[in-house]
């Protein structure tokens, strides 16, 4: 929020992410389904380019976020999941939801939910 990326690794690699909520949500599911996938990959619904959420954090923060994302070329795989969506509605399917989410709940001052 206050434009420290220090600990951020900034080159432009594919990331499969997940918020923790959903990430619990697939746990449970997967826990109650009385015959679970044998393999679920708890990631969200879009991986995503480091330069895809680097731009989406300058734009709603207003700050620069440093390295060499821009120039690089992208690298990573994407992981997706098969069975996820069947088990799970989810309440932040890409990055954008759950950053906006954080962005907001700090500018009001209080916690993310």
């Amino acid at each position: 929020m206050q434009g420290d990326f220090s600990r951020a690794e900034t080159k432009n690699r594919m990331v499969s992410r997940v918020h923790v909520f959903d990430l619990c949500q697939l746990i449970l599911a997967c826990a109650k389904s009385n015959a679970p996938p044998r393999l679920v990959h708890g990631v969200d619904l879009e991986s995503s380019l480091n330069a895809d959420v680097f731009s989406f954090l300058e734009t709603e923060l207003g700050v620069s976020v440093p390295g060499t994302w821009r120039v690089e070329e992208p690298f990573g795989r994407s992981v997706l999941s098969l069975f996820a969506p069947q088990l799970i509605e989810y309440r932040y399917p890409t990055f954008r939801e759950g950053f906006a989410e954080a962005i907001a709940a700090f500018k009001a001052g209080g916690k993310q939910s």
